[in-house]
């Protein structure tokens, strides 16, 4: 802590079993703030006597503010990116700057009229200090993600603070102050999109997981294969659900798909992770198809295609016949899921 100050901490992990294998994931994200310029190296972190590569990174001066101080206390709202799609995150931020020590006061919500969008507040209020026209305030800020559900302007009415400030040496003062409202241009879905979802994102990739690499295929036998979508700006409930083509001479048994959202400063990420077995049902050569997502890149401003590609496998034959569908799992059947939360384990 001698070079950052730690913003904002969090930890999460999960437990998984698949095709009898359990899989363990822990992961730390830490939002830390830099105390000085200059290059600053992030030791190792020692997990169980493994440990990670050391991180270099290099802090470069703040840029020069030539704005004039803000007073004693000030509010400002901006809205990113300026401009965006329909359906797509927008997000809001409110900053309150103050000198002194704030006795507290209550800020306004956001009031989009009748703008028809949907809003989340993340719950992560940051509080960290810089300097404005030579002053040093402390800043709290809120942030909010906005889902415009129609084409047009985006807008967000006057924002107001009320609170008591109090200053060494003076009683408490009762302030009032207010930011003027905001707005953004809202794109309708671009005419070259044909595909019924819209999916505008900064990212969008899927992946694929097997119980082993290479996996091994035999007639009569169930493999899982764990399939995810993550996508950077969505909603996980905004992201369709895997569609699994016919294949010959393999069967297919999708379980129901699992949808998690990550908040960050930067906005949500969603994720939606779905499980299918796939039971040959003779020995010989067989092509998975593949997989296509189309999904609208909102940083270049194109159509774009996630893609798993097609893929060969071998089936090798069994003397057993293929085994019944009573036998499979069905789509009304989910995979244990065991995770923590805190300290506790939780069995779906």
């Amino acid at each position: 802590e001698q070079d950052f100050d730690i913003l904002g901490q969090n930890r999460r992990s999960s437990l998984q079993s698949i095709n009898g294998r359990f899989s363990y994931k822990l992961s730390w994200t830490l939002t830390l703030m830099p105390k000085r310029t200059g290059t600053i190296t992030l030791p190792p972190v020692n997990f169980d006597g493994v440990l990670s590569e050391p991180l270099e990174v290099t802090v470069k001066p703040a840029a020069q503010d030539d704005a004039q101080p803000l007073g004693d206390l000030s509010l400002e709202v901006a809205f990113t990116p300026a401009e965006g799609y329909v359906q797509g995150q927008f997000i809001y931020t409110q900053r309150l700057y103050h000198r002194g020590w704030l006795a507290g006061g209550d800020l306004s919500d956001p009031d989009f009229g009748d703008s028809d969008a949907v809003v989340r507040q993340l719950d992560q209020i940051r509080r960290y200090s810089l300097f404005r026209g030579g002053e040093r305030y402390q800043v709290y800020e809120q942030t909010y993600l906005v889902f415009p559900q129609r084409s047009g302007e985006l807008r967000a009415a006057p924002a107001v603070f009320t609170g008591q400030l109090r200053e060494p040496g003076r009683s408490p003062r009762l302030k009032r102050v207010s930011a003027p409202g905001a707005s953004v241009t809202v794109k309708p879905v671009p005419d070259t999109v044909t595909s019924v979802s819209f999916l505008p994102a900064s990212e969008l990739i899927i992946e694929e997981d097997w119980p082993e690499e290479p996996v091994e295929f035999e007639q009569g036998r169930p493999v899982t294969r764990q399939l995810r979508i993550t996508a950077s700006g969505l909603t996980a409930a905004q992201l369709p659900e895997i569609d699994f083509d016919e294949v010959d001479g393999v069967r297919v048994y999708a379980d129901q798909a699992r949808r998690e959202d990550v908040f960050a400063q930067e906005g949500v990420t969603g994720i939606v992770e779905q499980s299918v077995a796939l039971v040959p049902q003779r020995g010989g050569n067989v092509t998975l198809p593949a997989i296509e997502i189309d999904w609208w890149d909102t940083t270049s401003g194109r159509a774009r295609v996630a893609r798993l590609p097609a893929r060969e496998i071998v089936v090798k034959g069994s003397a057993a016949a293929a085994v019944p569908d009573s036998e499979h799992p069905t789509a009304d059947e989910e995979p244990l899921v065991i995770e923590s939360v805190g300290q506790a384990w939780r069995i779906a």
